[in-house]
């Protein structure tokens, strides 16, 4: 068997990281709980304790990397299943300390909406208007009407005079 684990070789992209997560698990394990399994190859013998992730695999490399055998031992929540690296224990088992960690992030739209609604609403700094745009502004005023729909109707400006045109 360790023969055909050599020659297995999967070729992946990587991310390489100083450090992917917190030490995991975060609290030692009740190694008792290992005894089913001892006679077993783990792919990692201090699985019960506290320790830097090496490497996550994804979804993608899952099947590559597990092979066909698994242990389910009656009464227990816990199950071996071998894979290229060694043995696998996966399930529920009891720490030793027993303090929860709950983490929780969450994201107010209707918060980050109005922050943006009140940056849009900031009044900005005045400038004055040029010459040409106060003589728009002044075109405006001497030429608009409105219709009998309630249409504006206003005489289009020009800058110097409308022989320019053509």
């Amino acid at each position: 068997m360790d023969a055909i684990l050599k020659q297995k070789k999967i070729l992946k992209d990587a991310l390489i990281l100083p450090n992917i997560t917190c030490d995991l698990p975060q609290f030692q394990v009740d190694a008792s709980a290992l005894n089913t399994f001892k006679h077993l190859k783990l792919a990692d013998v201090n699985c019960h304790q506290p320790g830097p992730i090496d490497i996550l695999l994804g979804a993608d490399v899952f099947g590559e990397i597990m092979l066909n055998r698994h242990l389910n031992v009656q009464g227990q929540s816990l199950t071996a299943m071998e894979s290229i690296f060694g043995w696998v224990v996966l399930g529920k088992t009891k720490l030793s300390c027993q303090r929860i960690i709950s983490n929780h992030a969450s994201y107010n739209a209707v918060e980050f909406h109005l922050d943006k609604f009140w940056q849009l609403e900031e009044l900005g700094e005045t400038k004055p208007f040029t010459n040409e745009e106060i003589a728009c502004e002044n075109h405006f005023k001497r030429t608009h009407t409105r219709d009998s729909t309630g249409r504006f109707v206003v005489n289009f400006p020009f800058r110097d005079s409308s022989d320019e045109l053509g």
